[in-house]
């Protein structure tokens, strides 16, 4: 693993163009005006092919072989923030409040996306009950936990995508949750691992948000997505995404504690 370095203030985003549909322009707002002093990048389609192929190595073959564009982008948003640092965010990811406090003094960061249930831990084969998220974590140049993720994807024959969940296990968050657990304890331990609270809050009714005080939220727009939605009952989804987490969760590092901006 790499040794200890800081997390550059650089947000990346991609869109498929650098003209953003009115709600995902709003979003990015979000992140420019809450980080003034930071630099902003978005990509689209051309760039990202660009900066892949500047990586050069294998990677201009691997991402040109993947059979869909959202595998592209998962692969895309590693190789940024392991070439440069900083932090990636889905271009529907909304920003309440600055995250610099989050980053102090780690050298990757990454963030509970659900919370699950046993059952569904067991179908998925991980280890704990639990999922990260790869639509928003950060990291400095070089990290380890992000070499060894790329390292895996570049190993990865032809992949056959039937239905979403094979982009989840191919390149997604999915991937991402086995391979972080596959991690010897050291390393793991290197990785600051966000409650779910703070970057990807469940659905709760807005009074209760000012008690929380989340710094973003995920949309889940879902615009990559080519299957409808399962049918799940309300309980289901209360359990699966939607687990109320602690409300002051206890955390590693100081983060300020105040109320949720509105």
């Amino acid at each position: 693993m790499s040794t200890a370095r800081s997390i550059p203030r650089i947000v990346h985003q991609t869109w498929r163009t650098k003209a953003l549909p009115p709600e995902f322009a709003r979003f990015r707002a979000s992140w420019i005006a809450r980080h003034p002093q930071w630099e902003h990048r978005l990509y689209d389609d051309a760039e990202c092919r660009a900066v892949v192929q500047s990586v050069g190595g294998a990677w201009p073959d691997v991402y040109a072989r993947l059979p869909t564009d959202i595998q592209r982008a998962d692969v895309f948003r590693y190789l940024i923030i392991h070439r440069h640092g900083g932090v990636y965010a889905d271009i529907d990811m909304e920003c309440y409040r600055a995250i610099d406090g989050l980053l102090e003094g780690a050298e990757a960061v990454f963030a509970i996306e659900a919370h699950l249930t046993e059952r569904r831990r067991r179908r998925l084969g991980y280890r704990e009950p639990r999922q990260l998220a790869n639509c928003v974590f950060a990291a400095a140049p070089g990290n380890g936990v992000l070499g060894e993720l790329l390292g895996h994807i570049g190993r990865l024959g032809p992949s056959d995508v039937r239905a979403d969940g094979d982009v989840e296990d191919s390149t997604g968050p999915r991937m991402l949750t086995r391979l972080f657990e596959s991690l010897p304890s050291a390393d793991r331990a290197r990785v600051r691992l966000l409650p779910q609270v703070l970057l990807l809050p469940p659905t709760l009714p807005r009074a209760l948000e000012h008690w929380v005080a989340p710094y973003a939220r995920h949309h889940f727009a879902g615009t990559w997505k080519r299957d409808p939605p399962p049918a799940r009952s309300l309980w289901q989804r209360w359990i699966e995404r939607d687990v109320v987490p602690p409300l002051r969760p206890s955390l590693r590092f100081d983060t300020p504690d105040v109320a949720h901006p509105r």
